[in-house]
Parts: structure tokens; C-alpha cells; sequence
């Protein structure tokens, strides 16, 4: 009987180290197989991550490349837009040179007093004078227009009052040009327009018939143009 106790210990104790010594296997290999997923788990993380992080930076890097480009094109676009711009009015202002060159080329009986005028520079100033050989100052531009068929006041002061008035910038050549000696004062001085803010005059015992400009001594003194012709 207690020989059959022992043997029946000795087998339970043996069925239970068994188990046991089952359990733990069980328990290391589940243990293993964790393991195993998280290590499997965690580099495809790691993978998905960088792969996600990679296109963003490279697409952010095509968008700045991109930008830049447009940029840079844009520049170029404005660059020849404004070199378009300049040459455009550089044509405008030349055109307007050539246009003003031939408003002020002198035809007919305008062109005929302006060739007498410019035949005469040089000639001596004398009070009284009207040609051809000295001539005072209104006598100068009275006898250019008598040369050429047309009469109009001998004085300074008629001329200033006779013909058709002209703004300073609407002037061709052929008119006369009105001043006066001092700033502000009445009508003692003439010449005849020439073009390009030139006309010719002739002033006085020192300063005999010569080609003068408007934008000059005579500038502030200027009163009026007179057209005859």
C-alpha cells in the first residue's frame, strides 16, 4: 500500500514537471514570437516614416526649384518689357524730333525771308538803317519782308500788334519774334525766327545782324510770335 503511494507521488510529480517544463516552452516561444513581431514591426514603422518623409522634401525642393525658375522668368519677361518700354519712347521722342524738324522746314514766302535773313548776318547795325547795307534793329526784319513782296510795320512797337499772334511754341520759321529790352516792359525789340529756338537780329553798333538764341538772354523777355507769311 505505501509502496503504491510513492509510486503515485512519483508520478504526479512527474506529470507536473512535465507541465511545467511545457508551460515555460510555451511561454519563451510566445515570448520569441513577440519579440520577433516588434523587431518585424518596428523597421516597417521606421521604413513608412522615411518613405513618407522623403517625397515631401523632394516635392518641397521641385516647388522651390520651381518658384524659382518661374522667377527668374519672370525678371526676364520684365526685363525686355521695360527695354521694350524705352525703346518704344526712345522711337516716340525721335519721332517727335522729326516731326518738329518738319514743322519748322519753311516753305513759300516764309522760306524765301528766311533765306534773304540768313544771306544778311553780319551786316553793320545803324540807327535808321533799312538795307541793304546797315540796318537798325527793326529795319533789319522790315526789309526782309519787303524783299520778299510783303509790307508790315517798320517800328518794333506795329509789328508787336500786326500780323497773327503765335505762342512761343507753336513758332515757325518765317515769324517774328517780339521782346522786350527790359522784363516785363513793352515791345522794343524784334528778330525773325529761324527754327530750333534760333532767330536772327540785328542789335546794335556792337552787336551787328547774327543768328541768336530764344532760350538765352531773350528768354524772360519773350512776348509774343507775329506771323506775316
Amino acid at each position: 500500500m505505501k509502496i503504491q503511494k510513492i509510486a503515485a507521488l512519483i508520478l504526479a510529480l512527474i506529470i507536473a514537471v512535465l507541465a511545467f517544463a511545457a508551460c515555460t516552452e510555451n511561454t519563451a516561444v510566445t515570448g520569441g514570437n513577440e519579440a520577433g513581431e516588434t523587431s518585424s514591426v518596428t523597421p516597417q514603422k521606421t521604413e513608412e516614416k522615411e518613405t513618407a518623409k522623403t517625397p515631401v522634401k523632394t516635392e518641397e525642393k521641385t516647388e522651390e526649384k520651381t518658384d524659382e525658375k518661374k522667377t527668374d522668368e519672370q525678371k526676364t519677361e520684365e526685363k525686355k518689357t521695360e527695354e521694350q518700354k524705352q525703346t518704344e519712347e526712345k522711337k516716340t521722342e525721335e519721332q517727335k524730333k522729326t516731326e518738329e524738324k518738319k514743322d519748322e522746314t519753311p516753305t513759300g514766302t516764309a522760306a524765301a525771308v528766311v533765306s534773304t535773313a540768313e544771306g544778311l548776318i553780319g551786316t553793320a547795325f545803324e540807327y535808321g538803317g533799312v538795307g541793304p547795307e546797315k540796318f537798325d534793329n527793326s529795319g533789319f526784319v522790315f526789309y526782309c519782308f519787303k524783299k520778299n513782296g510783303i509790307e508790315i510795320p517798320r517800328l518794333a512797337s506795329g509789328m508787336a500788334t500786326a500780323g497773327t499772334e503765335v505762342k512761343r511754341e507753336d513758332l515757325k520759321p518765317g515769324d517774328v519774334v517780339v521782346f522786350s529790352n527790359e522784363i516785363g516792359g513793352p515791345a522794343e525789340f524784334v528778330g525773325l525766327y529761324v527754327g530750333e529756338g534760333k532767330f536772327i537780329a540785328c542789335n546794335n553798333p556792337e552787336v551787328p545782324t547774327k543768328l541768336q538764341s530764344i532760350n538765352s538772354y531773350w528768354e524772360p523777355r519773350f512776348l509774343s510770335g507775329r506771323r506775316f507769311a
